[in-house]
């Protein structure tokens, strides 16, 4: 359900970073911590807990079906709420209002999810007691605030999830905390402190499988954004033992195609991309099937030229790629870039319209190579002013990521020389307490002669 809230953060796959953050909030719910604190202490109604039930039924039955049932859901989980106060059920009033936004922010309305959570944290004086609940509510917080792409007011409510989480010292939570740290991070483009973060959780997720994916996911993304292809690979390749599905598999080698892609290795990227295919294929997945699609000809075009990518994507079926929302963008994008590599300008007029109309809606870093196409276009054309307004565009976000990568590289070169330092620290004082008790055995050996 958090698909739609999320689907334009995760720079790998969309759908499986939503399902990233979903794993997340779900597990934060139905965690054992949850359960040891918000239990029912006495012999109220049930009510309360009878429409929670059923709020949670009718999600499900939306999730599984064509009907789209949420504002059902929502509204009787609103009833369970209004039960829990009067009934004074504290702790049910903290966990229906916790799924409750969370059910409001699906449906698209962040800022109304945003707003119920902030009214559950203002009648504070009633639960103080309960440091996990408040703490997964501001860190829930500091998600819908990252949805809404402010990460400084996100940090806000994460610090104080962090320092909530401290009376308790839950590690599982406390994971949790790290992982939506970095992605404020990634936000904020420090894919240097986003990496650092998730890498120092790795080793106490083990037992956690479903976080772990993503952190190892994360990381691979973040030393991709820092050009250290090598050790994206080395990352991603560790998630395919906990690859379930055919669906999650199927995107597991779309992605790992496109990382050997980023390192060059074209050979291996079109194998990889020819197995996601197949599989979506066969899963009758069309909109995913596209996307591979469209990933070999690119793979073609850098084995064979381009004038052979040109020709193999128009004996794809056009109609099939412009009924899909998610592939019409990318497959104008492509078409656009490869007449203009071709110097046909009939052809890329065919495509500037709606290259343009979805070139905004892109990642400014998938922007870069499509600038210099759009530059040439409107010079070819005539239209020099345009042409001057994406050179300066082009040239302004270049020197940003060339000043975000050097800043990444001083953090990264920092950190090393730190962890350097600190080891040789060690070191030293390994050798000075080596040396103390050899000192202390020649001591004894004087004295016994």
């Amino acid at each position: 359900m958090l698909y739609f809230a999320f689907k334009e953060i995760y720079p790998l796959n969309s759908r499986s970073f939503a399902l990233y953050v979903l794993v997340i909030l779900t597990l934060i719910f139905h965690s054992p911590l949850c359960h040891s604190q918000i239990v029912k202490t006495d012999h109220r109604s049930d009510r309360g807990r009878k429409a929670k039930k059923e709020a949670q039924d009718i999600l499900k039955q939306s999730e599984n079906s064509k009907f789209h049932l949420i504002d059902s859901a929502i509204a009787i989980m609103g009833q369970a709420i209004e039960y829990a106060k009067e009934d004074l059920d504290t702790p049910l009033v903290l966990s229906a209002s916790m799924e409750h936004a969370l059910m409001v922010n699906s449906s698209g309305n962040t800022d109304s999810a945003i707003g119920l959570l902030k009214s559950c944290l203002g009648e504070e004086y009633k639960w103080s007691r309960f440091f996990n609940a408040r703490a997964r509510m501001e860190l829930n917080l500091g998600i819908f605030y990252n949805v809404k792409n402010q990460p400084d007011t996100a940090l806000n409510y994460i610090v104080s999830a962090e320092n909530l989480n401290r009376k308790k010292n839950d590690p599982y939570l406390f994971n949790r905390i790290v992982a939506i740290k970095g992605w404020s991070y990634e936000i904020k483009e420090d894919y240097a402190a986003a990496c650092t973060l998730n890498m120092s959780i790795l080793d106490s997720l083990q037992e956690d499988t479903m976080l772990l994916t993503g952190v190892l996911q994360k990381i691979s993304v973040y030393f991709g954004y820092m050009n250290r292809h090598d050790q994206s690979l080395k990352y991603f390749r560790r998630t395919r033992q906990y690859m379930r599905s055919d669906y999650f598999l199927a995107s597991y080698y779309q992605n790992l195609g496109e990382i050997y892609f980023n390192l060059g290795q074209n050979d291996s990227a079109m194998l990889n991309y020819r197995k996601s295919l197949a599989m979506r294929r066969h899963m009758n997945d069309t909109a995913s099937e596209l996307e591979s699609e469209l990933a070999i000809i690119k793979g073609i075009r850098a084995i064979h030229g381009v004038q052979t990518a040109y020709d193999s994507l128009t004996n794809l079926n056009s109609k099939v790629f412009l009924s899909y929302p998610s592939s019409k963008g990318k497959y104008h994008i492509l078409s656009f870039t490869l007449a203009m590599e071709l110097r046909n300008m009939t052809l890329a007029s065919n495509h500037i319209q709606q290259t343009l109309n979805h070139f905004s809606s892109i990642e400014k870093r998938r922007q870069l190579p499509i600038y210099p196409h759009l530059v040439d276009y409107f010079r070819l054309s005539g239209n020099l002013s345009e042409a001057f307004k994406y050179q300066s565009e082009f040239l302004t976000l270049l020197k940003h990521f060339h000043e975000a990568e050097t800043n990444q590289m001083t953090a990264t070169i920092q950190a090393e020389y730190n962890q350097k330092e600190d080891q040789q620290k060690i070191d030293k004082l390994n050798f000075e307490n080596q040396l103390y008790k050899v000192n202390l055995e020649n001591q004894k050996k004087i004295n016994i002669l």
